[in-house]
């Protein structure tokens, strides 16, 4: 039982710390002392403020002994995380004695964004609770793991401050945003208000829709004859063009990928963007399908409409990573060869710089493009634009600002030469892609491309 009481008593010292009211005490007796030299009166004064300093002392760290049994605290956030976007954490923090108390907390933040957050502090009156809420961006799909809570509380009196040690660990993994699902989801709503009409698709078959009787001009080669006999009459089967069409997402996990845009690289802002694109496309009616493809063959899910399929397609992005290596464009075409049976909308992520990177990639595009519609989604450089811009103040910017109009421009002549050649493409600010990268889907719906 000794034992046991040196061991709280050891504790309670080890995580306890002078607070600011003992500086302060602390070099007034000091100060007042030093000038008690000159003025011994006022030097004669130092003893007894002293002492009073350290009675309040004493009974400041009773009253906070029992401030720190009563006190509790809580992380609340989500099991999930968008990734990209701010996700909110909340802490809450239950006083149970009858003092009020001031409390500093200290998340123990996952290593990515301990320096990116300022201690919280919350006056949590007695027998009370407080909460205050702080949010994180990520900026890397995976996990993250959080520690514990490190609570420091003190008084009103402010002589000493209390460590208390809240048990918080947990880990939460980061997905592909979810966040902008609910913007691009008034985009689709306000194009299915429009209506569009399709007068052409990228599909040739045909689907079954009735029987229906016979009447001069129907195509005697529809003639149901098994409806025939039962009805006494000719009975023809109706056809329909196919409504559902197969749109994939084609995204390139090789090294161009990797290049950041706000702390993010530009693999995730297609991941993001493919997936919000993939919930449009069901909403739409279509099927939504997805492609990865790298200096090795990556993941291929079959275009489909099942309730299940976006789910199936975040759990597929969540793992997906840049290999650092140049992309071959011939496992895009074995991967579109074994999902993609019939003509299919094939929606290209991929970031193609100069001129000599785009010849090497157009021969592959082109074999996709013969078998079907192909869509090139290029990334603006926006610091690039942005240097462009600037005023030159020395020779070394005017060599920079023509670096930069340089590069601009092959981004131009890149995009001019896929179109010469029949290939879509769709340049826009990584910021921008996911309502941009809708937008296009549903135009190319309202042209009746697809």
């Amino acid at each position: 039982m000794a034992a046991q009481k040196h061991g709280h008593r050891s504790r309670f010292f080890r995580d306890t710390f002078f607070g600011r009211s003992t500086w302060i005490t602390a070099i007034l007796v000091v100060s007042i002392s030093v000038t008690g030299i000159w003025i011994p009166k006022l030097g004669a004064m130092a003893p007894f403020i002293g002492i009073g300093g350290l009675v309040l002392m004493v009974l400041d760290a009773l009253a906070l002994r029992g401030v720190a049994k009563g006190l509790d605290a809580r992380r609340d956030c989500a099991d999930r995380f968008s990734n990209g976007d701010v996700n909110p954490i909340r802490i809450t923090i239950s006083n149970s004695s009858a003092l009020s108390t001031t409390c500093v907390v200290y998340d123990e933040l996952p290593i990515p964004f301990q320096h990116r957050l300022p201690a919280l502090t919350m006056v949590v009156p007695g027998s009370q609770t407080a909460t205050e809420t702080y949010a994180i961006r990520p900026t890397r799909r995976g996990e993250y793991s959080f520690g514990v809570l490190n609570v420091f509380c003190r008084t009103r009196l402010g002589f000493l401050e209390r460590r208390v040690v809240v048990a918080a660990r947990r880990t939460v993994a980061v997905y592909p945003s979810y966040f902008s699902l609910g913007k691009v989801g008034l985009l689709a709503e306000a194009a299915a208000r429009t209506g569009s009409r399709t007068v052409r698709r990228i599909g040739n078959t045909m689907e079954f829709e009735k029987i229906k009787t016979y009447v001069s001009g129907d195509d005697i080669r529809t003639i149901n004859w098994q409806a025939t006999a039962r009805r006494g009459g000719l009975m023809v089967n109706q056809y329909q063009d196919e409504r559902e069409q197969s749109i994939y997402s084609v995204i390139d996990t090789g090294r161009v990928m990797k290049m950041p845009f706000e702390g993010m690289a530009l693999l995730d802002y297609a991941i993001n963007a493919s997936l919000a694109l993939s919930t449009t496309i069901l909403s739409r009616g279509d099927r939504a399908g997805l492609i990865t493809f790298g200096a090795k063959s990556g993941r291929a899910v079959r275009a489909d409409k099942r309730s299940r399929q976006v789910q199936m397609l975040n759990e597929v992005l969540y793992g997906i990573e840049t290999d650092y290596s140049e992309s071959d464009d011939r496992h895009l075409l074995t991967a579109a060869a074994s999902v993609a049976s019939s003509r299919s909308l094939m929606i290209v992520f991929t970031n193609i710089e100069s001129r000599t990177a785009a010849k090497r990639r157009l021969p592959g595009l082109l074999t996709l493009a013969r078998r079907h519609l192909v869509l090139v989604v290029l990334f603006r450089n926006t610091e690039v634009e942005a240097l462009q811009r600037t005023q030159p103040m020395r020779p070394s910017d005017v060599y920079l600002q023509t670096v930069a109009n340089d590069a601009v421009r092959q981004k131009a002549e890149i995009r001019a030469e896929f179109h010469r050649h029949g290939i879509r493409t769709l340049l826009t600010r990584p910021g921008d892609l996911s309502v941009d990268i809708v937008n296009a889907y549903l135009g190319l719906k309202r042209s009746g491309v697809i």
